[in-house]
């Protein structure tokens, strides 16, 4: 399991804080800080198209994976959620699995996605010296973002009648 991460980064000359942390981490904030926990669920709400999305549809889905392989990543301004993204443990390797990257609307378009993307990178790799991501083949500004941030397509295939690109990044080239 990571450590919890929590500090400050420069985006655009803009002071935001951003939090690596893990499942138990997830279950203290929703007690704790009920603001920032209501933004990350509007941000899922955003991101999965279901206005009745709970946080706690996320605590159910970690169980499935097995809560410590699982860890989030935030960046937050005011209890705000501006960006973020999941990222799971493959068991037994160095590589891990991202999802849930998702940009609040308000934010798009100012490199926040492959701000993202780097910070996680950073604050993980070492631990990790692959991560993957799918997208699906016509979301072109997500590839677009991925690419920039160095995510380069793996290969194609159908999942549930929808086009998918698997992107890998490699730390070791």
């Amino acid at each position: 399991m990571i450590p919890s991460i929590k500090n400050n980064i420069n985006i655009n000359k803009i002071k935001y804080k951003y939090f690596l942390f893990n499942s138990n981490d997830l279950k203290n904030l929703i007690k704790n800080n009920s603001l920032l926990i209501r933004s990350f669920q509007n941000i899922m709400i955003e991101h999965r198209n279901n206005p009745n999305f709970k946080i706690d549809k996320l605590i159910e889905e970690e169980k499935k994976i097995a809560p410590e392989k699982v860890n989030y990543f935030i960046i937050f301004k005011d209890n705000n959620l501006v960006s973020c993204a999941r990222l799971i443990y493959k068991n037994n390797s160095k590589s891990c699995y991202l999802n849930m990257i998702h940009t609040s609307k308000k934010y798009r378009n100012q490199g926040m996605c492959k701000k993202t993307l780097n910070k996680l990178i950073i604050l993980t790799n070492n631990k990790f010296n692959k991560y993957e991501l799918e997208v699906e083949e016509n979301n072109i500004p997500a590839i677009k973002c991925y690419e920039k941030v160095g995510f380069v397509l793996d290969k194609k295939y159908k999942y549930n009648n929808i086009n998918v690109n698997l992107m890998v990044y490699n730390l070791w080239k």
